[in-house]
């Protein structure tokens, strides 16, 4: 299978069609909800949830189930995170919830899109036991060999995480309209963040022990890491108050030189000089009369 995280990329496309027919949300819970059961202990499911009916049997429960979790905590945890961040998500928070109907659509088809990836990268997947194109080794690493659906495997998982990371920072360039176009550093560091996926995958294929685990944590931890970091880093800066200028006395020029220090060019002895009035003097002598 691609890396977990990388398969909504395959139900993206359908964020910008709306319809009565599907939910983004329920897209998204779909492609991820048969890698669930490698969170339960004992891999209850494994097999069950990446076949066909086992898929249906484990996957519209549970996913129906992560839907209404969502739906019931979406504000809450959005109003925890960052102000910038708040401000982003809870427009989205403002959806209406979606139909039954377009919530059980939307997971069969997130789901049948993992079922599809898995197909052609996992070596038991049903388009890789019935084309033996798909089984051509390409490496052999000791007595592990990395077949040609285990290089389309890492080549998902790559792609699919630095397209996710792409199309959230272009989304977020969207939502904010102050914010600059999406750059060229926006796209190295999805590459940056989307290489650091290929050693997690790597491992988990070719090694088998307690090193290839904590390998795989220590992977994942600098993963996160990386986002923390660049999702902070990304903050919209605060504007900060603008400097008053110093008072400058009507008989002052003041400049720079070519060094950029500045200097202040006081007048010639003996020129008149314009007296600065405060608001007292003012204020002070308009009760006054002249002297005859």
């Amino acid at each position: 299978m691609p890396f977990p995280l990388a398969h909504p990329v395959a139900v993206l496309p359908l964020r910008r069609h709306s319809s009565r027919w599907h939910t983004f949300p329920a897209l998204v819970v779909g492609s991820l909800v048969p890698d669930v059961p490698y969170l339960l202990p004992g891999g209850l499911w494994i097999q069950e949830s990446h076949q066909l009916a086992g898929s249906l049997l484990f996957g519209l429960p549970v996913g129906i189930l992560m839907i209404a979790v969502f739906y019931a905590l979406r504000t809450r945890v959005v109003g925890m995170l960052p102000a910038p961040y708040k401000q982003l998500f809870l427009p989205l928070c403002r959806h209406p919830q979606a139909s039954a109907l377009a919530v059980v659509f939307s997971l069969v088809f997130g789901i049948a899109t993992h079922i599809f990836l898995d197909s052609f990268t996992h070596k038991d997947g049903w388009l890789v036991e019935h084309f033996e194109v798909l089984q051509l080794p390409v490496l052999v690493v000791g007595s592990k060999t990395a077949r040609l659906c285990h290089v389309l495997w890492y080549g998902c998982s790559f792609v699919g995480a630095a397209v996710l990371f792409v199309a959230f920072e272009k989304w977020k360039q969207q939502s904010i309209p102050a914010r600059n176009a999406l750059t060229s550093n926006a796209v190295s560091e999805a590459v940056l963040l989307a290489g650091l996926v290929l050693p997690i995958a790597v491992i988990h294929h070719l090694v088998n022990s307690w090193l290839a685990q904590l390998l795989t944590v220590v992977f994942c931890s600098a993963l996160v890491a990386a986002l923390l970091l660049r999702s902070t880093r990304s903050r919209p800066a605060r504007r900060s108050s603008s400097a008053v200028p110093p008072r400058q006395d009507p008989g002052q020029q003041v400049g720079h030189d070519t060094g950029g220090t500045p200097w202040v060019l006081s007048p010639p002895p003996g020129a008149p000089t314009t007296p600065s009035r405060t608001r007292g003097s003012a204020s002070s002598g308009a009760g006054r009369r002249p002297h005859h």
